[in-house]
């Protein structure tokens, strides 16, 4: 199978705790930079992907699998 190439650029933010969540780098403020950067950088945001309650620990979290794939 042959993948197109595109300009663009796959947003992956997460957090592993619910205290995490409500920190300074909560999900919000995550997408928010990220989406400004993008922005600042004239690159489009084409897809994103949430990894919320996901350890870092492992590669195996869902939204990075779907992610890669």
């Amino acid at each position: 199978m042959k993948q197109e190439q595109g300009n663009g650029a796959v947003l992956y933010i997460r957090v592993s705790t619910e205290e995490q969540a409500k920190e300074p780098m909560n999900l919000g403020k995550q997408e928010k930079q990220c989406r400004d950067l993008c922005k600042q950088m004239g690159v489009p945001v084409v897809k994103m992907f949430v990894g919320s309650g996901e350890s870092a620990r492992s590669v195996d979290r869902m939204e990075f699998q779907r992610m890669l794939a």
